[in-house]
Parts: structure tokens; sequence; C-alpha cells
């Protein structure tokens, strides 16, 4: 049988064991190698020509690069710490300023929208709320009044006032006669205020059943001022019944009251009433269309600013986070300690397992047990890094113990010198001492002496025997055509 070419299966787990077993070889090349690419890279950031933050090629950017089919792309580029800053910052300043143009245009719309809503709120009371609008016909009550404005002389008649409407007032002169502007600007001012006025709103609105916070427009509709000259007012007032235009009129005659007090003795105020009756006209039809279109254009507008805050697009937040210089050099200084680290501890490995594989030594405890069928007496170590097993020394004695019975002289052969293998050829010693069997160990000098035994014991050791030495000597001893007895593995 040609051993030397019979191939050897390689157990994975037991060459990760091994390379485990150098692990202090292993931790000092990495922290030796860790060391040196810390004290490269140190010595590359402080001790350069250039400023760190001037040295090209150290941080990416995107910049737009023109493309020879003449497309624009972006396009990573290095560039060095300065340029890289001056980037962030510009995009850092672009995002903050579309956030604040964004969030400013949000807050205007949402402040048209609150003005929309309170005004659509208002015209949707106001249509429950209001006398006219709320009529199921065209009908309503009417009734409307002159009131005629005269100067009185100094003698006490009356004279009708003939300023041009557009005339101006004259100031400082208590004689000459004040202008039409001036009476008529009063009478409108002092009906505009008792029109108004929140307690007259009160009383009037409770009096005619008007909802209080839609009272000014829902009294106003019912009271119309107008004034073409200088000298007469003309005050219609508009009801749903007989009942509520009697209390118009009474509202009217109040405000001739208050007009008398307010100009004094200087002008003589007259009021009439010139007509009163039912209305039916499409004045009511027109304030509903009206009314009508003002809600549908208040809610059509609300839509509008809704999508409008639906379609504002936020400003995406930049993905990067800035890498200050003295982070940039900690990342860097890790990187090499760690990359120095793991470097060593795999380059070890490489070499712990390139030696394993290719150093020659016997690695399965059932290598030659198989290729010279051989009984495996006990292996008492499993590798060159674990301990005795007790079980297994236990079995290899109980069977030298029967292996040494009826002989005279037993022989130890080994690859290996004696001190390697002398905890083994102990055990084999003093069980054959128990039996009176000499025990002799074998030497390429004692090797004629061999035949003279009853049985030979092939002793080596996992990860200590050559391989090739072992298998010479086991040819050796075939030669010799002795009683191989068992393979031991110390």
């Amino acid at each position: 049988m040609d051993a030397q070419n019979t191939e050897i299966e390689i157990d994975l787990v037991r060459l990760f064991k091994f390379i485990l077993s150098k692990w202090k070889v292993l931790l000092v090349s990495g922290v030796v190698l860790s060391v040196l690419a810390f004290s490269y890279k140190f010595y590359s950031f402080n001790y350069s020509k250039l400023p760190l933050s001037q040295i090209n090629k150290l941080f990416d950017i995107e910049r737009l690069e023109k493309q020879p089919d003449g497309r624009v792309v972006k396009q990573k580029v290095k560039v060095s710490y300065e340029l890289y800053k001056e980037d962030y910052e510009s995009r850092l300043s672009a995002y903050e300023n579309k956030k604040v143009a964004n969030e400013n245009q949000k807050k205007s719309i949402l402040t048209e929208i609150k003005g929309l809503e309170r005004n659509l709120s208002t015209e949707t009371e106001y249509t429950e709320n209001s006398l006219l609008y709320t009529l199921d016909t065209d009908e309503y009550y009417e009734s409307e009044y002159f009131i005629d404005i005269q100067e009185r002389n100094k003698s006490g008649s009356s004279s009708v006032l003939s300023v041009p409407a557009n005339a101006s007032s004259t100031q400082g002169n208590n004689n000459s006669s004040i202008s039409s502007n001036t009476a008529e600007s009063k009478v409108i001012s002092l009906a505009s205020k008792l029109v108004s006025s929140q307690s007259e709103l009160d009383e009037l609105s409770s009096q005619l059943g008007i909802a209080h916070k839609q009272s000014l427009k829902a009294v106003s509709e019912l009271i119309n001022l107008n004034s073409d000259d200088g000298r007469t007012i003309d005050i219609t007032v508009k009801a749903n019944n007989e009942k509520n235009l009697a209390l118009l009129e009474g509202f009217v005659s109040k405000l001739v009251t208050e007009l008398k007090d307010e100009m004094g003795d200087q002008f003589i105020i007259k009021s009439k009433k010139v007509s009163l009756g039912v209305v039916n006209g499409d004045d009511i039809q027109k304030l509903k269309n009206s009314e009508d279109l003002l809600i549908t254009s208040l809610q059509s507008q609300l839509t509008q600013k809704n999508d409008a805050i639906s379609a504002l697009v936020q400003p995406v937040p930049l993905e990067d986070k800035f890498i200050e210089l003295s982070s940039y050099k900690i990342q860097k200084y890790i990187i090499f300690i760690l990359a120095g680290l793991f470097g060593g501890i795999f380059i070890s490995s490489c070499v712990y397992g390139g030696k394993y594989l290719f150093e020659g030594k016997l690695r399965d405890k059932n290598y030659l047990k198989d290729l010279y069928n051989l009984r495996l007496l006990g292996c008492l170590h499993e590798s060159s890094y674990s301990q005795v097993s007790t079980a297994e020394k236990d079995k290899f004695t109980e069977l030298v113990k029967i292996l040494v019975q009826g002989t005279k002289t037993i022989a130890v052969s080994s690859s290996l010198a004696e001190n390697t293998i002398e905890d083994t050829v102990s055990i084999i010693r003093d069980v054959a001492l128990n039996h009176n069997v000499e025990v002799k160990v074998i030497t390429d000098e004692t090797m004629s002496e061999i035949t003279n035994c009853d049985g030979v014991i092939v002793v080596e050791k996992l990860d200590v025997s050559d391989l090739n030495k072992a298998l010479d000597n086991l040819e050796v001893l075939k030669g010799f055509n002795v009683n191989l007895l068992g393979l031991a593995l110390a």
C-alpha cells in the first residue's frame, strides 16, 4: 500500500479551533498592526505639508456635470473639507429658506382660510336669521320717510340750504351758512352711529327676533339711508310683517329726535312719511340670489385654499449630516485602528491556517488507524492545545492491561522523542510492571531489538508528530513483520 498518496480529510471545525488556540498571538498581532495604522494616520493628519482642511479628495459632494452627449447629471466628486463645508452650508441655507418661505405661505393661506370661514359662518347664519331672506314670497312691507333740513335765519325764519352738494364748508365764520355736505354728513354719520350702536342693535334685534350675532347685517338691510342733495334725507325701512314695520318706524322717529338734538337750533329738521304699503317685486329674489352666490363663492374659495395647502411641497431635509473636521479625524482614527486590529488577526489567522494545512503534522486521529487498519487504543489529547481526557486515559489503561496479558516484553515505537510522549509511556510501564512485563522504548539505534518483543504499541501525538515520519516508522514496523497491538495518541 502506498500510504503517501492517500487523501487526507480536513476537519474545518478542528482547523478553526486550532486557530482560536493561538488567540494570544492573534490579539498581539492585531494590536501591533492597529498601533502602526493609527500612527500612520496620525502622522498624515498632523504633520502633512498642507492643512487637513485643504487636502483634496477627502469628502464627497454632488455636482452637476455635463456629459459628452450634452446631458447634465449629478455626480459625486471628492473635494477638500473647505469646499465640502461651503457646499453643505449652501444646501442647508437653501433648505432653511425654502422651509421658512413654505411656512410663511402656509400661515398666509391659513389666515385667509380663517377669514373665509368666518365670513361663511356669518353669511350662513345670516340666511337663517334674515327677515327678508327667509320670506317665502316676494312680498314685503315698506315704509319711506323724507327728512328735510333747513337753516334757521337770525330773524327766526327758515331758508332752504342752497349750497351745492360738492361745495366746501367754510370754517371759522359762525354767521355763514354751512355747506349741504356738512349737514348731510352729520345726518348720515348720526344715522350710521345709531344703527351700529351695540345697545341699539341688541334692543332692535331682540324686538325683531334676529340673532344678536348677525344683527348688524340683518338690521342694516332693513334700513336704507340715501341723500341726493344737502337738504333731504330719504329713509326706507323694510319688514316681513306689519308688526316689525311698526318697530322700524319707531326707530326712524328715534333717529329724527337724535338728529334734532345733535343739529341744535341752527337747523330746522322736518320728517314726513311719504309712502307705506306692500311691495311685490324682484328685490327679495335678487337678495337671495346675491346671498347664495356669495356663499357659493366663499365655499369655492375655501376649497381652493385648502387645496393650496395640500399642494404645498415641503422641502426635503438634508439626508447627510455635517461632519466636523475633528469628528472626521476621530472617525478615521477608529477606522484605521479597527482595520489594523482585524487585519492583524486575519493575517495571523491565515498564517496559522496555512501552517495547519501545509506543515505536515498529524491532524486526524483516525488517519493512521484507517490507513493501517490499527486498533485505536486511546486519544489522550484531542489536540496540542487541549487537556488530557480522563475518559480516554482510563480506556487506554484498561486496554493496555488486556494487551499485556500473556506477554513478556512490550515495545513502544514512535517517530517522536521519548520525552515528548513520556506521559503515555509511563501509563504503559505502570500497567506492564503490575503484570511483570518488560517495556522497551524502541529508537532507531535499538530497532533490531523489536523482533524479540511480543508486541508493539505505536505512540504518536496530534499536532506534534510529523506525518511523513510517522508513516515511515509504520512502514518500517511492517517491514519487520511485528505484532502491532494498536495505536495510542498521546
